[in-house]
């Protein structure tokens, strides 16, 4: 028998499982909320961009190209990169 004023081991137990059952699951809701969040904010970047047309030259250092718009992630990534700043420059001024 508990001792007055002592809450039951097994009801402390449980009422422990429980706070930490909801714990989580509120961290995994809004784990998932952000990863929604985050999707619909990409999704939203990619249809604002504007399509780039096939030119048969990289866009980045002009090499030939047999499809799409770079030779490779590379020359992708520093085309975005720079593009990125001269729209952060734009903004500054």
């Amino acid at each position: 028998m508990p001792e007055p004023g002592l809450p039951d081991l097994a009801a402390f137990t449980l009422s422990l499982h429980l706070v930490r059952t909801q714990t989580m699951t509120d961290q995994i809701d809004q784990a998932q909320e952000h990863e929604q969040m985050r999707r619909d904010i990409a999704l939203r970047e990619q249809a604002l961009k504007p399509k780039m047309p096939y030119t048969g030259q990289c866009y980045n250092c002009e090499a030939e190209i047999k499809r799409g718009c770079f030779c490779d992630a590379d020359c992708r990534d520093d085309y975005e990169r720079r593009e990125k700043l001269k729209v952060k420059y734009a903004n500054a001024n």
